[in-house]
């Protein structure tokens, strides 16, 4: 097999890979809100469970979304705002950490989790981390 017939048949195999429909496929999973051993119709809610196809192709052309939309999409939409997404969160913590760069904010979204903690637990923990990481 020469090159152009190797690059045609790459080119066949990644097209049929982008038309599978399970590369792109989302399915609704039942979630336990209650924590109960047998729980109520109720007691559930609906989540969204994205395929990891989904989460490479937005690790790969999210800077590029970024580039186009920032002045096209609403502040409020903050999926495409430079470090604003749930992922994206992770991700920019982690790369600040790695640079050893001393900064004086970190920002980290965890409103959800720390709504189960006491407020006077919560400023505990912080105030450690600001010790341990200042001296």
């Amino acid at each position: 097999m020469n090159f152009v017939d190797a690059q045609y048949q790459l080119e066949i195999d990644f097209e049929k890979m982008i038309n599978l429909e399970f590369l792109f496929s989302m399915r609704i999973v039942p979630l336990n809100k209650m924590h109960l051993a047998i729980p109520l119709q109720g007691q559930f809610r609906p989540i969204m469970v994205i395929s990891p196809f989904i989460k490479l192709f937005e690790c790969h052309y999210v800077e590029r979304y970024q580039r186009i939309c920032m002045d096209k999409i609403n502040a409020s939409h903050i999926g495409f705002i430079s470090h604003m997404g749930c992922s994206l969160h992770i991700s920019a913590l982690v790369r600040e950490l790695q640079s050893q760069v001393k900064k004086n904010t970190v920002f980290v979204q965890l409103i959800s989790q720390l709504k189960q903690i006491p407020t006077n637990q919560t400023y505990d923990i912080i105030m450690e981390l600001f010790y341990q990481a200042t001296f």
